[in-house]
């Protein structure tokens, strides 16, 4: 299983994996034991989130380290981020005018 390391977000390592199928996805590991449970809740929330247009990425599995550390996997969706799309919108609006997202 290959691994790159994409840094830490809200107290979590994040890492882009690949299995030795080729499958590509997100691992996001708690920072510390103590962590654990606030990363348990969010991943919770994230597994039972449903909507449309806006999507979330699927949790394909979760478990613990060696190390007692929690951690959950994501589908990999690939793409611009949600922040990446409201730049680019800020760049091409004009008058202050923000177009509005039917949700």
């Amino acid at each position: 299983m290959n691994s790159y390391n994409l840094g830490g977000h809200s107290g979590c390592q994040i890492f882009l994996m690949e299995d030795d199928d080729g499958q590509v996805f997100v691992r996001k590991i708690s920072k510390d034991v103590d962590y654990n449970e606030r990363l348990e809740v969010q991943s919770k929330k994230q597994a039972s989130f449903s909507g449309d247009p806006i999507r979330a990425p699927r949790v394909l599995d979760h478990g613990y380290t060696d190390d007692g550390l929690f951690f959950f996997d994501m589908e990999y969706v690939q793409g611009v981020t949600l922040a990446e799309y409201i730049k680019t919108m800020e760049k091409t609006t004009t008058n202050n005018h923000v177009p509005s997202i039917n949700i």
